[in-house]
């Protein structure tokens, strides 16, 4: 491991040139932090060990990698125009970006024909002609010291703009390498609290509690008053999920409440025993109150459980 990190690190690429070489080491290094190897352990997987070699095997071909400082090729600035193209790729190991210059002379009305419209466009380019493919997918370091997509561009940019690539009704891929079998995800979300019963069905907040101790507990035996005790728990429960759906959320999560919510002033905190929203405050410092006159549950005045 500390050989491949010395050696990937020592090649110097401000300008990113080689990416699509060193980013095949970069994959290679990627697989390893998924296996248990000491630091100095010379015995590496036997595929990526292979893999590594290869890659290392090429590293004289560097002294054949030369690129131009000079890009406009001896274009008078102020008689030509700049574009910039972008392409972008990904795959399940990486993704990149190229940006390309492209110098163009200026002739006739060309310049105020790019003034006045708009040609900041997204295209869809084939995996043939996009350059950020040798991102994705790696290239041979040899590959890079002469003329390819990846130095000099796709050639349809060499191109007046009616023969570029048209852009299909729907952005669906040409090569099967990147299509990803359909597959189906089901998931399936369970309240961690049981359901109380309508409260509008009953006339009085003791039906309401007698039904729903029936609910939780059956009727095999007399109800205890912890039986009762959960279902009133249960109620109220019920009753703040359905008022402050958005502050449970925040309090659930550690996180702040949003400047809207009715309940800021209250200092709401979230009993861990039973999962209700209290009043805070400085009420807790009285030793003269029981604990749910010092934190009192909150309920909306509005609710019918609350009626």
């Amino acid at each position: 491991m500390r050989h491949l990190y010395r050696v990937l690190a020592s090649q110097f690429d401000p300008l990113s040139y080689i990416l699509p070489y060193t980013t095949r080491a970069k994959i290679i290094v990627q697989h390893l932090w998924g296996k248990t190897q000491d630091w100095d352990d010379p015995n590496l997987p036997h595929n990526l060990l292979e893999a590594w070699l290869s890659w290392e095997s090429e590293l004289p071909a560097l002294s054949t990698i030369t690129l131009p400082r000079c890009f406009t090729q001896s274009v008078d600035p102020t008689s030509a125009t700049y574009d910039l193209y972008i392409f972008c790729d990904a795959s399940e190991q990486s993704y990149g970006a190229v940006l390309l210059t492209c110098v163009q002379k200026m002739f006739s009305r060309v310049a105020e024909i790019q003034e006045l419209t708009k040609g900041q466009e997204w295209h869809y380019v084939n995996s043939q002609n996009n350059p950020a493919n040798d991102l994705t997918r790696g290239k041979l370091l040899a590959d890079l010291g002469r003329p390819c997509r990846w130095n000099q561009g796709p050639a349809f940019l060499f191109q007046p703009l009616e023969l570029w690539p048209i852009n299909p009704d729907v952005f669906q891929s040409d090569d099967p390498v990147e299509l990803r079998k359909l597959s189906f995800c089901g998931a399936v979300s369970l309240s961690p609290y049981p359901s109380v019963p309508d409260p509008s069905q009953f006339a009085t907040f003791q039906d309401l509690l007698n039904c729903t101790t029936t609910s939780l507990h059956g009727v095999a035996n007399p109800p205890s008053a912890e039986n009762y005790c959960d279902a009133e728990t249960a109620i109220l429960r019920q009753a703040q999920m359905e008022s402050f759906k958005d502050d449970l959320a925040c309090l659930q999560n550690q996180k702040p409440l949003l400047p809207s919510s009715r309940l800021l002033s209250l200092a709401p905190e979230l009993d861990p025993t039973s999962g209700l929203v209290r009043v805070g405050g400085r009420l807790h410092q009285s030793s003269d109150l029981l604990p749910d006159a010092v934190h009192p549950v909150v309920l909306d005045p509005a609710h019918p459980i609350t009626s």
